[in-house]
């Protein structure tokens, strides 16, 4: 017994990866008129890239999300992020009709963009390194395109 530690085996490969959280808010800008009420299912995905097929790292759903007035804030949090690079897609879907499985947005949601027309996705790029991040404000700028 002198002094060892039996339970601690030192193999630090053994201990789970450090996750950590991502915390803050979203708002809609005044540009991005809702097409219905503004209230709807919220869905927030976080990326390992900024680009249509790239592995999806987390998700949140947010219902009743109320965006029916400019910024006015709805609070977030993602958990269970690795450290790294990761990208942040987001959309409010005003109608209710994204396929909660595989959720998209279509015309007349609210989504961050950059470029509607260039068929490209739009993200927020989030370093997450050894702690927490707080206070992300994220932002939905327009309307999808059709409606």
């Amino acid at each position: 017994m002198d002094g060892a530690d039996d339970d601690h085996t030192g193999d630090e490969a053994s201990l789970p990866p450090e996750t950590f959280s991502v915390l803050g808010q979203v708002t809609r800008s005044a540009a991005a008129v809702p097409v219905d009420d503004g209230v709807g299912t919220l869905w927030i995905a976080v990326f390992t890239a900024c680009e249509l097929g790239a592995p999806l790292v987390a998700a949140v759903r947010i219902d009743d999300a109320d965006v029916s007035q400019a910024g006015v804030p709805v609070p977030f949090e993602i958990v269970d992020l690795p450290p790294g690079e990761h990208h942040v897609a987001l959309f409010l879907d005003d109608d209710g009709n994204a396929n909660p499985m595989a959720p998209l947005p279509d015309p007349g949601d609210l989504v961050y963009e950059t470029g509607l027309d260039d068929g490209v996705l739009s993200c927020i790029p989030v370093e997450v390194i050894d702690e927490d991040v707080e206070g992300l404000a994220l932002v939905l700028t327009g309307v999808m395109p059709g409606a």
